[in-house]
């Protein structure tokens, strides 16, 4: 891992820092991670980062980087960067919609039979070609236990998850993600 390819959130110690370890162009990602109303940011990053991160998080250094939000209110709702939920939840960081990620989500016609044949065949072109045939493009989704999502940031990712837990403190996916360059 080259030391460009880490980015620090904050200036605290090393062994206090958060580091993020972005994506590489065409590797696969599979994962299960549990988002709280205290790490709502959802970074799609190398599996050996975190993918989900403080609101105390330093935006201003990483602000590109962020490829989703999550907002638990009386419901549960996945939001790209730039939306006004988004925004709301990083008022501190006095940031306009310019300044943050489009990530375009959509609801595929999947089983969850068939996203878990791929998520486990790790084939990312096929994430690709899901978000392209899902219908109804949107910014912000409500969540509900076993739905499936895909997503397609600006920066080239293209991701499908599956709602396997949802409480009003915790959101729980099974998630896969790829990097295509254009």
């Amino acid at each position: 891992m080259s030391v460009k390819s880490i980015i620090k959130l904050n200036n605290k110690s090393l062994a206090n820092q958060q580091i993020i370890i972005p994506s590489v162009p065409g590797e696969f990602y599979s994962y299960e991670y549990s988002f709280t109303k205290n790490e709502p940011l959802y970074f799609l990053l190398k599996c050996k980062s975190n993918k989900g991160y403080s609101i105390n998080t330093d935006l201003q250094i990483i602000k590109k980087q962020l490829d989703l939000t999550l907002i638990f209110d009386k419901k549960i709702t996945l939001n790209s960067p730039n939306t006004e939920s988004s925004l709301k939840l990083l008022h501190k960081y006095k940031l306009n919609f310019s300044d943050l990620n489009n990530t375009k989500i959509k609801l595929p016609h999947l089983s969850k039979e068939k996203f878990y044949e791929i998520f486990n065949a790790k084939n990312g072109l096929i994430l690709k070609k899901i978000f392209e045939e899902s219908d109804n493009n949107q910014s912000e989704i409500i969540l509900l236990k076993d739905l499936i999502i895909s997503i397609k940031t600006d920066s080239g990712k293209y991701g499908l998850m599956l709602i396997k837990k949802l409480t009003e403190n915790i959101c729980t996916v099974d998630a896969c993600h790829i990097l295509i360059l254009k």
